[in-house]
């Protein structure tokens, strides 16, 4: 009798510490999100921007800025507010980066609030010269999604010029509109308005404005512009503008009633 009360304790142990083991839950890893620097005013430099918790459930958030093809040299890193191309104020200073090599900075923010924020980074070439941006991103809500649509730019009259406009949807919503005319036609130096009107292109002797868009440089034959409203205030999606009466029109550079370039978009 003494013996199988012995083995039944001894089992009932083993069942309990089998049991305890299985139900212990793994802690998880921390959450992290990267976003691809490109080069801005430097040739050749590129990098990544990595967010990360700095323990699971944590408040606050580790950024990496790491780079590649950069100067010698100690390079400033900022997180500004705004999409990169509206440009912001410095909100978060980050650690300055050697060279091509990498920073680590800690702050204060949740990782959630960071990978959401409205936002961009900067990485100056040195302390002395900020304006010269050797690498940007944009982070958060103004990450670019897979999701774009392109309409086709004809030449109006004889300008022979013509080309895209691109619509990228952020991860907010709002859009990043590209006009491209490298498609054709001479487009000598100067800075071309641009504007998305209501209607369509055969309303083109009246068109109604209702989106500024930053002029094309006949340089670089582009534009990009991030947009977040319509000129009166009005709120704009990405999605809205799939479905909207509207067209593209771009100017002549010494004269704005010259429409060189049209297009439809949305529901045209």
């Amino acid at each position: 009798m003494t013996k199988a009360i012995a083995f039944a304790m001894v089992l009932t142990v083993a069942v309990a510490g089998c049991k305890k083991k299985d139900d212990v839950t793994p802690t998880p890893n921390p959450l992290t999100k990267s976003y691809t620097l490109k080069s801005k005013d430097v040739l050749g430099v590129s990098g990544t921007v990595t967010i990360a918790e700095k323990s699971s459930g944590s408040s606050e958030s580790v950024v990496t800025v790491s780079l590649t093809g950069a100067p010698a040299g100690t390079h400033p890193a900022h997180i500004h507010m705004n999409s990169a191309i509206e440009t912001g104020a410095v909100m978060y200073g980050l650690t300055s980066i050697e060279g091509s090599g990498s920073s680590s900075t800690t702050l204060s923010v949740s990782y959630n609030t960071l990978t959401n924020y409205d936002g961009y980074v900067n990485v100056h070439l040195d302390a002395a010269t900020l304006g010269t941006i050797i690498a940007q991103t944009d982070i958060g809500g103004n990450e670019i999604t897979s999701s774009s649509h392109n309409y086709v730019l004809d030449q109006d009259s004889t300008s022979g010029v013509s080309g895209i406009a691109k619509f990228e949807k952020r991860k907010n919503g709002n859009s990043l509109v590209t006009i491209d005319l490298s498609s054709g036609g001479a487009l000598p130096a100067g800075m071309y308005p641009a504007h998305i009107n209501l209607g369509s292109v055969t309303t083109i002797g009246v068109p109604e404005l209702k989106k500024t868009l930053n002029a094309v440089d006949g340089a670089t034959r582009m534009s990009m512009t991030n947009v977040r409203t319509l000129n009166d205030g009005t709120a704009i999606t990405y999605d809205n503008w799939l479905a909207y009466d509207g067209f593209v029109t771009i100017h002549n550079a010494t004269d704005s009633t010259d429409v060189i370039a049209k297009g439809n978009i949305g529901a045209h």
